[in-house]
């Protein structure tokens, strides 16, 4: 008999400390909001289930039984309505984003993506496979800022098949993943803000456009859950055999590194150790992340949510404070327009959670570089605090000469060029730093291709405790003491050269290229 399930509806700010702000691999953690009762449901999904939401609606699809898989669509998450497919046989997996959710399932000629964008009429789109039966495949879905990506693995034949839609409706034919051409295991997908993330087996792949694919070289356990920021790539993984744990990783300065999990504080309930707690999904939420799983506690088990801003820490929402001490497993994720969603099991009661988190500063058309607290680095991102209406017309002619962060170009503004410009995740614009200030600017041409994907970026602005800012330098370098010269900084006469950033908040400078070094303090660093 089917499991008494909830789903906690969960609506995170995830606003950062005050003086801080963006995101990335070396940003301080989100503040974590409360939860409350909202409703209640008769049955919810479990972690054999697939959920999603788009900007106005959730979508629920059931897999078993095999021979009539169902599908459900709700605009709250609390209300729910059968909303089947015609003609679907069989459920490989769901998405959602913008102005549409999505559904992968079989019919019995075919593989069909099918899009909806009001939970009740669905529009179907053959891939053109044939009909499944016989074989064993394994797929994945998944929808974002960069389009509508399916991929496949065939438990009988290794190799990564693709497909395709910038938007949702016009697909391509499949193509064959040449980095996992060998690649055996489920396969798991994630959208991110700038592309694409595919997990098979130990390998995992990021795309810009669901077309080109680089090996991040994982290879560090079996991939069971992946995600992704503008900056940072996540990935869970579990052992072939035996417990149900899960481990994180984080992608830093090209290496995988294992995250710290909090498993929370006595006296809360399930702080156990990690061989004791199980992730069963994750997902980008605002700019950092949200996962949710199981802690099996001695006495009884206990659901438990995290939150995280880089990958690299993960802070347990606190189950008491946050208003759902009854949840006993959270096995599914979902984000339908500026709420999350969680959804899990309770005893003796299913019911619906929703929470708010901190207010968010209200958004401006032009906003100065916020300054953090002080030697503590971040990822700069402009869209949490300045609003996306332009100031200004231009176009991006290439890549940021200045810095390798997957969102940044050189534009042109009339005769003036602006190199940093940072992409917004969703809308034809872009932020340009210029003088400590931020000028929002309208494309009047799209975004060049780019060949960039997930991973670690460099420091493109120092600020020092004197009040002098130092930018990055190109092209050859001196070096002194063993360190290539990173930056310059100004204004003129009091001009410092800055070689290498330190962990304790100060920077190796000198006022000659010749040196000798001294430390200097560090007010804020941006990537």
């Amino acid at each position: 008999m089917l499991s008494r399930l909830l789903a906690l509806g969960l609506a995170l700010a995830a606003v950062l400390p005050a003086g801080a702000s963006g995101t990335g691999p070396v940003e301080a953690p989100p503040v974590p909001g409360s939860w409350s009762k909202v409703g209640t449901l008769a049955e919810g999904p479990t972690t054999h289930d697939h959920v999603t939401g788009w900007d106005t609606g959730v979508v629920w699809a059931r897999p078993y039984p095999l021979d009539h898989p169902v599908v459900f669509t709700s605009p709250d998450g609390v209300e729910w309505r059968p909303s089947t497919p015609p003609g679907l046989t069989e459920v490989w997996g769901v998405a959602g984003y913008g102005d549409a959710g999505y559904v992968l399932g079989s019919t019995a000629h075919d593989v069909v993506v099918w899009r909806t964008t009001d939970g009740v009429a669905w529009q179907p789109f053959g891939l053109g496979t044939g009909s499944t039966d016989g074989v064993r495949p394994s797929f994945g879905l998944a929808a974002g800022p960069r389009g509508v990506l399916v991929v496949a693995v065939n438990a009988d034949t290794p190799g990564l098949f693709q497909w395709h839609s910038r938007d949702g409706t016009t697909w391509g034919t499949a193509r064959v993943v040449d980095q996992a051409r060998w690649a055996e295991g489920p396969v798991v997908v994630a959208a991110t803000p700038v592309g694409f993330l595919v997990g098979v087996g130990r390998v995992l792949l990021a795309s810009p456009d669901g077309a080109r694919w680089t090996d991040l070289g994982f290879g560090e356990g079996r991939i069971r859950l992946v995600a992704g920021s503008r900056s940072t790539a996540v990935v869970f993984t579990r052992p072939d055999e035996g417990e149900a744990v899960t481990t994180a990783w984080y992608l830093r300065d090209g290496r995988w590194r294992p995250a710290r999990v909090d498993p929370g504080t006595l006296p809360e309930p399930g702080v156990v150790p990690a061989r004791r707690r199980a992730v069963h999904t994750v997902l980008n939420w605002r700019d950092g992340f949200l996962a949710g799983g199981t802690a099996y506690d001695p006495v009884r088990s206990v659901g438990v949510a995290w939150t995280s801003a880089d990958g690299s820490s993960w802070q347990r929402i606190p189950t008491r404070a946050g208003g759902v001490a009854g949840a006993r497993s959270i096995d599914a994720l979902a984000t339908s327009g500026d709420r999350a969603l969680a959804f899990g099991r309770e005893a003796e009661r299913d019911a619906v959670w929703a929470g708010v988190g901190p207010s968010r500063r209200p958004p401006a058309t032009s906003a100065p570089v916020p300054v953090p607290e002080p030697g503590q680095p971040q990822v700069y991102d402009p869209w949490r605090t300045v609003e996306a209406v332009p100031r200004a017309t231009g176009e991006c002619a290439s890549e940021s000469y200045a810095i390798g962060r997957p969102d940044a170009y050189r534009c042109f503004v009339v005769d003036t060029i602006h190199d940093i410009c940072l992409a917004h995740p969703s809308k034809p614009v872009v932020a340009c730093v210029h003088a400590g200030e931020v000028v929002v600017v309208g494309l009047d041409a799209p975004l060049p291709e780019r060949t960039a994907v997930v991973g670690e970026v460099r420091p493109w602005r120092v600020e020092l405790a004197s009040g002098d800012v130092c930018t990055a330098v190109r092209g050859p370098r001196p070096e002194l003491g063993g360190h290539d010269l990173q930056m310059v900084c100004g204004p003129g006469s009091a001009r410092k050269y800055l070689w290498a950033l330190q962990d304790d908040g100060t920077a190796l400078t000198s006022t000659e290229p010749t040196g000798p070094l001294e430390r200097t303090e560090v007010r804020a660093v941006y990537r």
